[in-house]
């Protein structure tokens, strides 16, 4: 399952991305992207990446393919800086 640590906060600034912080990492992080879903999505927790690439595609109404790259994008500056668990 793919979800934030605990204690991680969103704020999402539309037409602008989102900064996600972690209160026991102090680490911020700015992600440019400004779904709100998708980090909700994140926040609940998905059992695996297709969850949110569909979220994107929803949302922005895109292909497939970016959305899977904007996906895999956020994920691996997440992993990076240990800010969800997988």
């Amino acid at each position: 399952m793919l979800k934030f640590r605990s204690n991680t906060v969103t704020r999402t600034h539309e037409g602008h991305g989102t900064y996600i912080y972690n209160i026991k990492l102090s680490e911020t992080l700015f992600i440019p992207i400004d779904v709100e879903t998708f980090f909700t999505a994140l926040s609940s927790g998905v059992e695996n990446k297709s969850e949110l690439t569909e979220v994107i595609v929803q949302d922005l109404d895109c292909s497939e393919e970016h959305a899977m790259l904007a996906v895999d994008n956020t994920l691996n500056s997440l992993q990076q800086r240990a800010l969800i668990e997988s």
